[in-house]
């Protein structure tokens, strides 16, 4: 009778699960929670397949959204394979018109910041700024204006200083002291 109850309560909850999510969605947080990075990946891959793991097990156990953590998941696996992993694409969801600007505005600057050499030379602020860009996404898309993934997404995105202003700055600071024969 005991081993009865125990099978009837886990169908149970497996019917209960199934309706949240799929079994592919399962299967990808609960890979995402020992996801390990090939050793292909980039400085900036290996990070963001930690921050989007992170995000998907979040999304999974915390805020019960298998399907959204799901989606995270397979973009944490998908980087930790190297593969460009683009951010969230604010017209795929569904977003009210006047938070869509801000959004596509915060998504063209840090594309920009990474199309200057961002992604390689501040790798880890980089993922940190793309992954939580995307937790911005789904926030808003949940009528959550003021998430705590905004202010993250803007304080790394901050970090990610153009490579040019680097450049730029190495090259004053040589031209301080020229050489003289």
């Amino acid at each position: 009778m005991n081993t009865f109850l125990k099978l009837t309560a886990a169908s149970g909850m497996l019917a209960f699960l199934a309706g949240c999510a799929s079994a592919t969605d399962i299967g990808n947080v609960g890979t995402a929670r020992s996801l390990k990075p090939g050793v292909a990946a980039s400085n900036f891959t290996k990070a963001l397949a930690k921050d989007y793991a992170t995000y998907a097990v979040f999304e999974a156990d915390d805020e019960g959204e298998w399907g959204h953590g799901g989606a995270f998941a397979r973009k944490a696996i998908a980087a930790a394979k190297n593969a460009d992993v683009e951010p969230e694409d604010v017209a795929q969801w569904s977003i009210p018109k006047d938070r869509v600007a801000v959004l596509n505005q915060a998504r063209a600057k840090m594309m920009d910041k990474f199309s200057q050499g961002g992604k390689k030379s501040y790798p880890h602020f980089a993922a940190r700024a793309q992954a939580q860009f995307d937790c911005w996404v789904e926030e808003e898309a949940e009528g959550d204006t003021d998430s705590g993934c905004m202010a993250n997404h803007k304080a790394a995105i901050w970090r990610v200083k153009l490579k040019a202003v680097a450049v730029a700055a190495a090259a004053v600071s040589v031209s301080r002291f020229p050489l003289r024969f």
